[in-house]
């Protein structure tokens, strides 16, 4: 066989190795165990490390290697606030996750070493900085070192507060003057828990604020806390570069195919020239999702320009514009029904909608067509239509009739509206006291405040709206002047203890004056009982009535209820409920039914 050079002197060298080996092995059984070993030629002993000395660990020098690795167990000790000792728990991550179980002491170790590493974070960011944690670890005897005790033992000592908070400018900003200097200037209180979520709140503050007055570009240039260990306060300094101050350019529309941009611009909360607010861009982008004509809308900064304009870019994507819809329905009051209705949201180009809408049941057929116009004459008011055909069968009348009314809707807040406009009633109708005819002009006045949190499933806020129409004209052929008002009210109340408990309360009141009840249509007298009034009695059955058990109507109406309800699931849940009404032929309620 060949052999290479240097071939021979690697052999020899592990020749003398092995002989080695064999005289240590040798030593050490003659001498039994008196002799611990040796070193092989050409070989260093790797000397071992100051934690695998430690006389902390079992003497007994346990095996160090197992294939399941070591048992071990840890806890939390000292007096601790609730909060801390849950956040300690939150960022426990030893014997937790998929890592292997420590094979050695002094792999636990380490591994403990880091946990508490991680516990003097938490202690850090809550504000304690004079807070130790000491790790105490000791091996049950019994098992021959094979399960390890783990004591985190936390101190936290007393909180720190913050004693100042200071803004500094580096770029010294022309009106820097006019700028916050310290946190009282953005609402943050004194003496603070020094957490360090709340410097990172006291940053967040400052750049919302510069963002809101002309400063969009500003950035932290720096942040520095000193703790000043014998006070047991902190003292933070923010560094802010301005940059230049801004003003809203020029806007370019994306996106748009058959609206017209002029009624997108309708909605700008800002105009060129102003100085930039994100808050009025933010309103903006509110006010455009607003309207239902788009599926996404962004509103973004682009390069400013040498003279101080900060160009816009507004992106939106617009959603079908049309929609149509139908279902059955079925109800104690009204039997089997159904309704359909087509709409459309952009009818002209500018935001126009027009709803058309049939609701069918055994008691009554109601095909109605209502219009819209936003931004009408004014960037906060509407212009509204309304046209309705309806046939009532009801067991208290029979009526036929035609309703047309235009009017204004103003938005007077974010929670008021009020309406103004003006109708006409023609209708024949006919119940106990015979068959009529009306021909009616009216002036429907409102009022509506609406914060509730929803429009649907409201769980808190209220709701209120208030109506008034002075009418005029004929009934059964006699001139009749009178005024029909109505309030309607509800309260909504969830306590944060108990999320699926809601209380709903609601009232409603309304009178009519000027005219005697006989000489009223039907359809504008006021009724009671039935859903969405008191349940529990018949539709319209409370108040006054003919001999033959039929309703008459009233002049006026009074109801109040209230009910607790209980949310089971997102399809189930239950309401127990209270409710009183009554319904007179009189302009003043006097007696309450229950």
């Amino acid at each position: 066989m060949a052999r290479f050079p240097g071939m021979a002197a690697r052999e020899q060298g592990r020749g003398k190795r092995a002989a080695a080996l064999l005289i240590c092995l040798l030593g050490w059984t003659l001498s039994s165990g008196i002799l611990s070993g040796c070193a092989m030629l050409g070989m260093d002993e790797k000397p071992k490390t100051a934690e695998e000395n430690e006389d902390s660990w079992n003497s007994s020098s346990p095996s160090w290697e197992t294939e399941k690795g070591l048992a071990f167990s840890q806890k939390i000790s000292g007096n601790l606030p609730a909060d801390l000792d849950g956040l300690m728990q939150e960022v426990t991550t030893l014997g937790k996750g998929n890592a292997p179980p420590p094979v050695t002491l002094s792999q636990l170790r380490r591994r403990a070493r880091d946990q508490q590493t991680r516990y003097e974070e938490v202690l850090r960011s809550q504000g304690y900085y004079n807070g130790t944690v000491t790790t105490v670890l000791t091996t049950d005897k019994t098992t021959n070192g094979r399960a390890v005790k783990i004591d985190f033992q936390i101190d936290a000592g007393k909180r720190f507060h913050v004693r100042s908070f200071a803004i500094r400018y580096t770029d010294n900003p022309p009106d820097a003057a006019t700028l916050p200097d310290d946190a009282l200037k953005l609402g943050m209180g004194k003496n603070a828990p020094a957490q360090s979520a709340r410097f990172l709140k006291f940053t967040q503050l400052e750049l919302k604020y510069m963002a809101e007055h002309g400063y969009p570009q500003a950035r932290m240039a720096n942040r520095r806390i000193v703790v000043d260990l014998s006070q047991q306060t902190a003292d933070a300094t923010l560094d802010i570069e301005a940059g230049p101050r801004l003003v809203f350019g020029d806007v370019r529309i994306e996106g748009l195919t058959d609206i017209d941009a002029d009624y997108v611009r309708s909605y700008f909360a800002f105009k060129k020239g102003d100085i930039y607010d994100r808050r009025q861009a933010d309103a903006t982008v509110k006010a455009l999702r607003g309207t239902a004509l788009f599926d996404t809308v962004s509103l973004t900064s682009l390069n400013p320009q040498n003279d101080g304009l900060l160009p816009q870019r507004l992106a939106v994507q617009q959603r079908v514009p049309r929609s149509i819809g139908a279902g059955l329905y079925w109800s104690t009051d009204n039997g089997a029904g159904a309704k359909a209705f087509w709409e459309h949201r952009n009818l002209l180009g500018a935001g126009e909608s027009l709803r058309l809408s049939l609701d069918t049941s055994k008691i009554q057929q109601i095909a109605s067509a209502n219009f819209r116009k936003p931004h009408y004459l004014g960037d906060n008011q509407s212009l509204i239509g309304t046209i309705e055909f309806a046939d009532e069968n009801t067991d208290a009348y029979d009526e036929k009739h035609i309703l047309v009314s235009g009017g204004i809707e103003r938005q007077l807040s974010d929670i008021w509206t009020a309406n103004a406009g003006l109708s006409y009633l023609k209708s024949t109708f006919s119940d106990d006291l015979g068959n009529g005819s009306a021909d009616l002009f009216g002036l429907p006045l409102g009022l509506g405040m609406n914060t509730s949190n929803d429009l649907l499933d409201p769980t808190t806020g209220a709701r209120l709206a208030i109506t008034g129409t002075p009418y005029t004209g004929k009934v059964s052929r006699t001139f009749s002047h009178f005024i029909r008002a109505e309030g309607i009210g509800s309260y909504y109340l969830t306590l944060p203890a108990f999320p699926k408990f809601t209380l709903a309360n609601r009232f409603r009141l309304g009178s009519i004056i000027g005219s005697e009840n006989e000489r009223l249509p039907p359809s504008l007298r006021f009724y009671s009982g039935g859903g969405g009034s008191v349940r529990g009695y018949g539709y319209q059955k409370i108040g006054p009535l003919f001999a033959n058990d039929e309703a008459t109507g009233g002049d006026s109406v009074v109801e109040v209820g209230t009910e607790l309800r209980y949310r089971m699931s997102r399809l189930w849940g239950w309401s127990p409920f209270s409710k009183a009404a009554t319904s007179m032929t009189n302009s003043r309620p006097r007696s309450t039914r229950t």
